[in-house]
This record gives structure tokens, sequence and C-alpha cells, in this order.
């Protein structure tokens, strides 16, 4: 049974994974907005396999799709640029599996992409109401959305839980400490994206 974490231990794990990926196959890294999204499809991932929340803090319909507050305070600084705050984390081994499993159907979009993903789902659509700020997505709508696809991504959960486990650990956790130094010193070439706004 998985508990229940900070988001901004989740959100250490995205970004840590983004900076993997885009050192050993030319992916691209974190970015706030790109960030904020993988935070929502975890949440909803939980719901779905697990029943129950990831981490406890809100989600909010933002102009720009769901946010959490907090992360993006945190990550602000960085506006649309990639985030190289490179640190290892503790996850535990199920939640990592779960991670991977979110990363790997949603890592390969776009910030604008995963945007437009959430944009036209009942969580946002029903809550976002423009021009007015700090709108709370209940929990309850995204286990909503998310347990109509209990079935398929449990699954695929069960099925392919060690392969991910196993590329968790042996990709991501071993290369961390590596990433963090390399990172600083590759600051200037940190592939571009298509976002230029805050969210």
């Amino acid at each position: 049974m998985t508990k229940e974490y900070e988001a901004k231990d989740i959100a250490q794990w995205f970004i840590n994974r983004a900076a993997m990926d885009a050192e050993m196959f030319y992916g691209e890294y974190m970015t706030n907005l790109k960030l904020q999204k993988l935070l929502y499809f975890a949440q909803g991932f939980s719901y779905a396999i697990n029943n129950k929340p990831l981490f406890k803090e809100e989600l909010q319909a933002w102009q720009h799709g769901p946010v959490v507050p907090s992360i993006y305070m945190t990550y602000k600084v960085c506006k649309a640029d990639p985030i190289s705050d490179v640190n290892p984390v503790e996850i535990d081994d199920e939640t990592s599996a779960l991670l991977e499993l979110v990363y790997k159907h949603f890592g390969i979009y776009s910030a604008t992409q995963l945007r437009n993903i959430s944009h036209s789902q009942m969580p946002y659509m029903k809550n976002y109401k423009e021009n007015v700020p700090n709108i709370k997505i209940p929990k309850a709508d995204i286990k909503q959305q998310f347990q109509q696809e209990h079935e398929s991504l449990s699954k695929e959960f069960i099925e392919n839980k060690e392969e991910l486990l196993n590329y968790a650990e042996t990709c991501y956790i071993n290369s961390v400490p590596n990433l963090k130094e390399k990172i600083l010193q590759d600051n200037n070439d940190l592939v571009e994206v298509d976002w230029r706004n805050e969210l």
C-alpha cells in the first residue's frame, strides 16, 4: 500500500525523471507547466489504481489547466525555462512504479499538449471559471474522472509493475547524483520548449 506523499516529493521525482530522459535519450527537461499536468495525472492514476490520493495538496483550476499552487510558487522563478533542480528523493517501490507508468503515458507529450488534454477532462471543465482565481478541483472529481479507467490502468500496472520498477531503479535512481553535476555544467544547452508565458 502506497503512502500519501507531499506534492513536492512527487514533483521532484518527475523533475529527476525528465532530466534523466534528456541526458540519456535527448528528451525534454521538465518545465513548470508540464510538471503541473504530470502531478494532475499522477493524482488521477493513484485514484484509478489505488483508490486513494497520491499527495495531500489540492489542485486548482487555473487558466492553463490543473495546478498545485505550492509547487507552482516553488518553480515560478523558472518561468518557461527547464527546471534543473535535480536532487535525490525517497519514493517507495510501489509509488515509483506508478509514477513510471504515468511518465510512460504522458512524459512523451509537450507541456502544451498536456495542457490541452487536461482541458478536455471533466475535473477542469467542471471547475474552471475565467478570471476567477484559486478554484479548487475537488478530489472527488479527479477520482471520478480516472476511475473510469480503473480496470485498464490497474491491469497495465499489475502486468508491468516489475518492469516499471526495474526501469525506475536502474535508469533513474542510479543516475540522479551524476545528473545534478552534469546539468549544472550544461545549463546553457538545455532543450528549448514552446511555452513562453507563466501558467
